[in-house]
């Protein structure tokens, strides 16, 4: 799915934790500019319905 949005998995798995309803705003934690700078851009990752479901699915 990474692949498909153009993102690292751990950007998905922030964006998925993001848009999920509830929404679930996730504590981070970084010790390089190069992690923040992944990590701030999940908030750019658009994930659509049925990619929403199927981490909903695989998480339950």
């Amino acid at each position: 799915m990474a692949e498909e949005v153009n993102a690292t998995a751990n950007q998905v798995v922030l964006a998925w934790m993001m848009q999920s309803t509830p929404a679930v705003i996730p504590v981070i934690g970084a010790t390089t500019m190069e992690q923040l700078h992944e990590i701030l851009g999940a908030q750019d990752v658009s994930l659509s319905p049925e990619q929403m479901m199927s981490l909903d699915s695989a998480s339950a």
